[in-house]
Parts: structure tokens; sequence; C-alpha cells
């Protein structure tokens, strides 16, 4: 446990990202699924925040269904941390345990555009649950000053409902990333969108970006 201890202390803080791929792909064989549920819990005992969010996050992305006991005593405590609580709320959903509750209280965010609102969209996401709203329900927030938020409300409308996404990324007034309106155009691939990025293409003088080759894929 002092070790644990001492590595999160040098590590997270700086390298949070990287040590959650690190476990998060790990290969699974020779045992090491017990020795990662044993970092796990150690992480969980940790006094620092960090820690405790990458240990429940490991639980819902690698699929350890061993510790949802842990994560819904958590959840139940009264003085738990919102960061905490949308955490857990998050790992549940990824092991496919989402609440009605949990659903219907996201569903209502985005509907009122109060709240937690990119938390809930990512509970919608995750869920699998784009359906439970119409395409404006999105759209409405691809104009939100949260990139995040935005970025995720185009993708959600783009599923959602392809060829009505196509015609308001179409008619961007300029406030519209390019590169996300080409990565939309593209996802979407409608021939008018298509060539629209490849007219961009053509226009600009620097190279093509990644997202922009990913679009001229769809078009060959």
């Amino acid at each position: 446990r002092h070790a644990i201890s001492e590595f999160v202390e040098k590590h997270i803080p700086k390298e949070q990202l990287a040590l959650r791929d690190a476990w998060w792909f790990y290969p699974d064989d020779h045992g090491i699924i017990e020795s990662r549920l044993d970092f796990v819990d150690a992480l969980l005992q940790q006094k620092q925040a960090g820690a405790q969010l990458m240990a429940i996050e490991l639980i819902g992305r690698s699929g350890m269904f061993q510790r949802v006991p842990q994560l819904l005593a958590r959840m139940n405590q009264k003085d738990i941390a919102e960061p905490h609580r949308n955490s857990i709320e998050i790992a549940l959903c990824r092991l496919g345990l989402i609440t009605e509750d949990s659903l219907s209280r996201a569903v209502q965010v985005i509907r009122q555009g109060k709240g937690q609102l990119l938390h809930a969209l990512n509970l919608i996401s995750i869920a699998g649950a784009v359906g439970q709203l119409p395409a404006d329900a999105y759209l409405v927030h691809t104009k939100s000053s949260d990139n995040h938020v935005s970025r995720l409300s185009w993708c959600l409308a783009a599923i959602r409902a392809p060829l009505e996404t196509h015609h308001a990324a179409m008619r961007n007034d300029g406030k519209l990333d390019s590169q996300l309106r080409t990565l939309i155009l593209g996802f979407i691939g409608y021939p008018a969108g298509l060539i629209e990025v490849v007219r961009q293409l053509v226009d600009q003088p620097e190279p093509a970006s990644a997202v922009a080759l990913d679009a001229l894929t769809v078009v060959l």
C-alpha cells in the first residue's frame, strides 16, 4: 500500500491519462486481471481524488463487474462529491448498468439545457440512447460555447438525424469550426457535403488535415 501511495503521489498528477491507458490496454492473460483488481482496490483507498477517479474509470472501461458493489456503496454516500458521482454513473453506464432514473435525468437536462449538460450527453452517448431525444434537442446545443458540448452534440445529432444535421452543417453561419464541419460532413457522407469538403481542400493553400483525408476516403 505504501508503494502504491508513492506511485500515486509521483505519477498520477502529471501522467493520469497515460497510466489509465497503460492499465486499460494491458493484456488480460497470465493472471493480470487479479493484479489489475488489486491495483484498482489500492487506488480506491487513496486520499487523492485523481487516483480514486482513475480507479472508477478503469472499473467501467475494463469491465470489472466484481467491483460494482463498491461503486454502488460509494454512490449511496450522502457526502459524495459531484465528480465522483458523475464518474460512477459513467462507469456503471459503460458496464451496461445505467438506471432508468439516471437516463431520465440525463434526458431532462438535455431538453432543458440546464445542469450538467456534458455529463448528460456522455450518458446518452455511452448508453446508446440517442433515440430518446429528437435531433433538435441535440442541434440546439451545437451552438454551445463549450467545445466539448458542441462537438458531442453535433455527433449525436448526426447519428439521430443525418439529413437534418447535414443541412445544418451546410448552412454553417461561420461559428462551426472548419475541422469539425469537415468531420461531420464526411461522417454523414451525403454527396453535397462531400463535394463541399473537396471544394474546401482545393481552395486551401495548406496540406490536407487528417480529418480531411478521412473525408476524402469516404469520397473515394
